[in-house]
């Protein structure tokens, strides 16, 4: 009896420094160091007047669009989403 006890020990020593060691491999994904996305300006072209939400919302009224001419900031693979549409045009990429 004292055997199997040992053995079932030993069984569980083992699955609980396996799962200490799984945790120790995602913990290292997990904290690599992530890249700050890279903003750029852009202005709004004739394609994305009215089509390009600010992100305000009026209540009663409905969602604030950008109107053409008027330039704001975006992360860049987002604005070159939009300029490959036309909506817009990255003026300034840091």
């Amino acid at each position: 009896m004292t055997t199997s006890k040992t053995a079932a020990t030993d069984a569980a020593l083992a699955a609980a420094a396996e799962k200490r060691a799984l945790a120790a491999r995602q913990a290292s994904k997990v904290l690599k160091p992530i890249e700050p996305p890279q903003i750029v300006m852009a202005r709004v072209l004739k394609n994305g007047d009215g089509k390009i939400s600010t992100g305000e919302h009026v209540s009663g009224v409905g969602e604030v669009h950008f109107e053409k001419g008027e330039t704001f900031q975006i992360e860049r693979h987002a604005g070159e989403a939009l300029e490959e549409r036309g909506f817009v045009e990255i003026t300034e990429i840091p």
